[in-house]
């Protein structure tokens, strides 16, 4: 089975939401895969309490919760694969996983890593930093009028690109 689309969007943590969020808003009808962890890092924290507009307390399962329902609200199609690899030959791109994806833009939002902070000034011995966010991906998707590829500077665990 093959599932077109005109974006396709791999990660499903808050970035990758995001982008499904303004996408689907913008007419873009995109499309989710989750990956191996649905919902991303975001869904094992147990406490999250520097999120925009939630001054109370929240557990990052509940917020991915919220952002899920969010996206498919505005038409955000969402398929539990896992991308094995990417052919970036030709446009549209093909993603393999347990379907066929093709597609003729993509944005890869495969996940947040822990940084270690030790180098910055006024950091603590051992102190890490988790689930960074990056909001330039909303300036992508505002101008997104071709082919565009997006990688949000983490490990795309899992992912072979062809040459």
């Amino acid at each position: 089975m093959i599932i077109k689309s005109k974006l396709l969007i791999l990660g499903s943590g808050p970035a990758g939401y995001t982008a499904a969020i303004y996408a689907a808003r913008a007419n873009l009808n995109p499309v989710v895969i989750t990956g191996s962890q649905p919902g991303g890092q975001l869904t094992t924290t147990d406490r999250i309490e520097n999120w925009p507009g939630s001054p109370e307390k929240l557990i990052g399962s509940t917020l991915m919760d919220r952002m899920n329902i969010h996206a498919i609200k505005f038409g955000t199609k969402i398929y539990f694969d896992h991308i094995y690899q990417v052919d970036f030959k030709k446009i549209p791109f093909i993603c393999y996983g347990n379907k066929q994806y093709k597609s003729d833009a993509i944005i890869i939002a495969t996940g947040a890593s822990a940084r270690y902070l030790g180098h910055y000034v006024g950091a603590k011995e051992g102190t890490w930093l988790s689930a960074i966010f990056n909001p330039s991906i909303l300036e992508i998707i505002e101008s997104l009028s071709g082919p565009i590829i997006a990688y949000m500077k983490h490990d795309l665990v899992g992912l072979k690109f062809q040459q």
